[in-house]
């Protein structure tokens, strides 16, 4: 866990030369431009860099070399969003690079705040996307749990309950016990989240907890079982069998640390 990592976009980003010093795209990326409504010149460059980059970390260097400032540079954060959300399967080079985003800049940050509350004000299936890509930024300390202080989750329909319940469960049983610990105990350090506390504890134990008491399985899940994935949540999933009590005693663990903060 904390190892750099870098991840190769898949297919082919061609570009093409035609003697001059401005870059000429292939048809084919020109037209994916068109289609996914990169009408400005500054979209279109952040669009063409991310989809023709080797990897997270070549194009957060190239998206620098932009020189981009206050609303242009923005958009980074949108066309970022609006690719992550057309691909199929979901490609993790959008939460590293999102996260070397974050990292670099607190006006970043800020940006994915607001873009990702428009996001979850009208969830529309599918949402598989939008929910790795918040599961990685919240899970590596790119974004506080505090950019959900917006969602009203009382006032949650179908799709939203849906997606923070699958969110809720992949960071408390899909990540290792510090980062659980960490996440959530993050929350403890604003006296002025404490509502937000609240209700996020009220959520997850009627939405998730509610749903699994009527399981009792035989034995405890080894603690090994939150620990040892290979993925860089820090975690294998959870089997079918073990999730409930994994999921109690995680939550217990997140309740302590937005009570007593991270130790």
């Amino acid at each position: 866990e904390g190892k750099e990592e870098t991840l190769k976009k898949p297919g082919e980003r061609s570009l093409v030369s035609d003697g001059s010093t401005e870059p000429v795209w292939d048809s084919w990326l020109v037209e994916l431009a068109r289609t996914m409504r990169m009408n400005t010149d500054v979209r279109k460059s952040i669009f063409y860099i991310i989809m023709t980059s080797e990897d997270c970390v070549d194009a957060f260097e190239k998206l620098l070399r932009l020189g981009l400032k206050d609303v242009q540079e923005r958009e980074i954060v949108h066309v970022l969003i609006k690719c992550c959300l057309q691909e199929k399967p979901y490609n993790p080079f959008y939460g590293y690079l999102g996260q070397k985003l974050c990292e670099a800049k607190r006006s970043h940050q800020v940006t994915f705040q607001y873009a990702l509350w428009d996001k979850f004000k009208s969830l529309e299936p599918p949402t598989h996307n939008l929910r790795r890509l918040a599961l990685h930024l919240l899970s590596t300390g790119a974004l506080s749990l505090a950019v959900l202080k917006a969602v009203e989750f009382v006032k949650l329909e179908k799709t939203g309950v849906k997606f923070f319940k699958s969110l809720f469960q992949s960071l408390l049983c899909e990540t290792s016990q510090q980062t659980c610990r960490t996440v959530f105990g993050r929350l403890a350090l604003h006296p002025h989240l404490r509502t937000f506390r609240d209700e996020l504890l009220v959520f997850i134990k009627h939405f998730l907890l509610s749903e699994v008491k009527a399981s009792s399985p035989a034995a405890p899940p080894p603690l090994a079982c939150a620990t040892t994935g290979k993925e860089r949540g820090g975690a294998s999933p959870a089997s079918s069998s073990s999730l409930p009590l994994l999921l109690r005693e995680r939550l217990r663990l997140a309740e302590q640390a937005m009570r007593t903060g991270i130790k």
